[in-house]
């Protein structure tokens, strides 16, 4: 969800916020003033606080950078609103050891910037068909993760699921059987999920996991009983009884480079499982140790994970 940018007049006058701070104080979602030095100047009554005075990326998220920048300069919200303009654009608050989509609206000030955090209506980020995250809302969640575990210092998985031979379920039963099976994935890989990972369709039968605070081990359980659940999946459609399998590739570690390279990853792991025969899973090769003479660490074993 790329964030948009809108010239205004001038920007708010200090007496002007002294006027609206009895109107904000009421308002149901965060807002907050926030100082070009990022010092958190006032929040109203309905802004979480994990401290009361700071840096406001120390005071709302516990950062110790600037979300956006990891201390490379301004956050989006001070650089436009040091050239006059408001600023719009998704964010992700950490909510209950979970993440959780805000839209922030940032008001230029004579001294900083006026933030709004407004809760998402879900229907702007879910996926119709599978109730899934969005391609947009689970991209924006999984890279603001990856900054949360690094500044953190915990290893994240990145894991990218397609349904194999999908085009024939398309081709031989009409693509209605296909939206119907894409929504029965959308339930298994909702229920067999944890509350703190992060499931969103990617695109067609593609779909893309990230879960916070997982290592190899225990990305590889998860993902093979997603894989073994898929393969059980059966949906009747007209009498027929639709099933396939499902490939995966995953990126495993501490994430110190981008979220670009992540996905390439675990993209390069899913080519390797639909190379190996497909209904199996992958590990990003770039991130495993150097292997053993004879050996394939970057290749699911049955077993392995037990």
């Amino acid at each position: 969800m790329a964030g948009t940018t809108t010239e205004i007049p001038q920007a708010l006058a200090m007496q002007t916020l002294d006027a609206a701070r009895p109107l904000l104080e009421k308002l149901p979602f965060p807002a907050l003033w926030i100082g070009e030095d990022y010092s958190l100047r006032w929040a109203n009554a309905a802004t979480p606080l994990q401290r009361p005075q700071g840096k406001c990326h120390e005071c709302l998220h516990g950062y110790d950078a600037p979300c956006d920048s990891q201390g490379q300069g301004p956050c989006r919200s001070l650089r436009a609103a040091a050239q006059g303009q408001t600023c719009e654009f998704v964010h992700a608050h950490r909510v209950d050891g979970g993440l959780e989509l805000f839209k922030v609206v940032a008001l230029p000030m004579t001294e900083g910037v006026l933030e709004f955090h407004i809760p998402i209506d879900e229907s702007f980020s879910r996926d119709a068909l599978t109730g899934l995250l969005n391609r947009p809302a689970i991209e924006q969640v999984t890279r603001q993760g990856i900054r949360l575990m690094r500044r953190l210092r915990q290893q994240c998985a990145v894991a990218i699921l397609d349904l194999d031979r999908f085009k024939r379920i398309n081709d031989g039963f009409g693509h209605a059987a296909g939206d119907a099976y894409l929504r029965a994935v959308g339930e298994v890989l909702r229920r067999e999920t944890r509350s703190t990972d992060l499931v969103g369709r990617w695109g067609g039968e593609e779909f893309l996991i990230f879960m916070p605070g997982c290592d190899r081990r225990g990305a590889g359980i998860k993902v093979q009983r997603l894989l073994a659940a898929l393969r059980e999946l059966r949906v009747e459609f007209h009498g027929s009884d639709i099933r396939t399998t499902t490939s995966a590739g995953i990126w495993t570690g501490h994430p110190r480079t981008t979220f670009e390279r992540i996905y390439e990853g675990a993209d390069a792991a899913l080519y390797q499982a639909k190379a190996e025969g497909r209904d199996r899973l992958c590990f990003a090769r770039e991130h495993l140790p150097p292997p053993q003479a004879g050996a394939q660490d970057h290749r699911f074993q049955a077993g392995q994970f037990a």
